[in-house]
Order: C-alpha cells, then structure tokens, then sequence
C-alpha cells in the first residue's frame, strides 16, 4: 500500500531537483559552460568536393563549423572514431 505514496514522493523530488539545477545554471551559465580555453583556428583555405576554392574566413562569426580531416588514402568508411559511434 506504501508502495505508490513512496514512488510518488520519490518522482516529484526529482522532478523539483531538476528544476532546481536548471535554475542554477540559467542563473549561473559560465559554471555550466566548459573551462577549456577556446583558441582561434588558423585562417586557411580548403578545395571542397566540386574543387572550388572555400575560405574558412567565410564563415567566421556567422555559423559554429565542425571540420573533419581524414586519411586521404582510406577516406571517411575506415575512420574507426567514426564508425565506433
């Protein structure tokens, strides 16, 4: 009969627990944020798939850009960081 009442009590601790993080970290958003110093990529220019000619400063400021070097010779299917996710 305890069983329901306890499980209830337990779900709505939680719940008020995680709102209270929430809270914490929209009050406090550099604690919630990585302390890994961030450091400028170097400016370059790369041939993308049609060979055309992209200037990475293009992008700067306007979008966040996640760049993936692979082994020319093997190509993206062998990259075993890739294909354990």
């Amino acid at each position: 009969m305890l069983v329901l009442p306890l499980a209830a009590l337990v779900i709505a601790g939680l719940c008020w627990l995680q709102i209270e993080v929430e809270k914490r970290q929209r009050a406090h958003p550099a604690s919630a944020a990585s302390s890994r110093p961030r450091q400028l990529a170097p400016r370059f220019a790369l041939y993308d798939q049609s060979s055309q000619l992209v200037k990475f400063e293009r992008y700067l400021g306007r979008t966040r850009i996640v760049l993936i070097f692979f082994d020319g010779d093997t190509g993206a299917d062998s990259d075993p960081w890739l294909t354990a996710r």
